[in-house]
Parts: C-alpha cells; sequence; structure tokens
C-alpha cells in the first residue's frame, strides 16, 4: 500500500501542481503518466531486495531488467512525442521541466522505499 500511495500521489500531486502553473491538460496528463511510470522503474530498483539496501549498481548483473527499461524508455517517448499516439490519448509534448518533475518525484519514490526498508 505504501509504494501505490507514493505512485499515485506523486502523479496526482505533479498533474495538479502542472495544472496550477498554467500548463494545458494534455501536458499536465502526460507528465503525470510518465510520473507514474518512471516511479515503477524506479521501485525496479528498489525490488532486487525487500530487506536490504541495494545500490543501483547491483542492476549491471540484470540484463532483462536493463533492456525492459529501455524498451519501456523508448514506448514512453514514443507515447509523448508521436503525434498519432499525442491524439489517440489526448496528451502532449513536454518539456525540461516536466522532466525534472517526473525525474525528481520517481527519485523521491525510491529513496522513500528505501527508508521504509
Amino acid at each position: 500500500m505504501f509504494v501505490v500511495i507514493l505512485l499515485l500521489g506523486g502523479a496526482f500531486a505533479a498533474f495538479h501542481w502542472r495544472l496550477a502553473a498554467g500548463v494545458p491538460v494534455a501536458q499536465a496528463r502526460t507528465g503525470a503518466v510518465n510520473v507514474f511510470v518512471a516511479a515503477r522503474v524506479a521501485y525496479l530498483f528498489n525490488c532486487r531486495s525487500l530487506v536490504r539496501l541495494r545500490p543501483a549498481t547491483a542492476v549491471r548483473h540484470s540484463p532483462w531488467l536493463i533492456t525492459g527499461i529501455a524498451v519501456t524508455a523508448l514506448l514512453q517517448l514514443a507515447f509523448i512525442y508521436n503525434p498519432t499516439m499525442n491524439a489517440l490519448f489526448g496528451t502532449a509534448p513536454i518539456g525540461w521541466t516536466e522532466w525534472a518533475v517526473i525525474a525528481g518525484i520517481a527519485l523521491a519514490c525510491r529513496l522513500l522505499v528505501e527508508l521504509e526498508k
């Protein structure tokens, strides 16, 4: 439940923060979806052990994990920047500010789950 609350809370917070900043709904929606995806990827690093702290460098021993993350990143970039995907899902390209918010929330989720261990 802790992780679910972090993921959903982060996505909703990013969405409402960007709306309050005057960003169009489609961009705020895109940012929220990407917060959820990025935080899930960050959570994958936490799942390497459910009780021990694990550094990110331990990932080099998991080529399938790296491949999965790379494929996820490519699909997310298509979701964000492909006009057909934008029309289909009601999303819009995002800028550096949104990327900074996404990365910050994903990192915060990772750190909070590590601290909870």
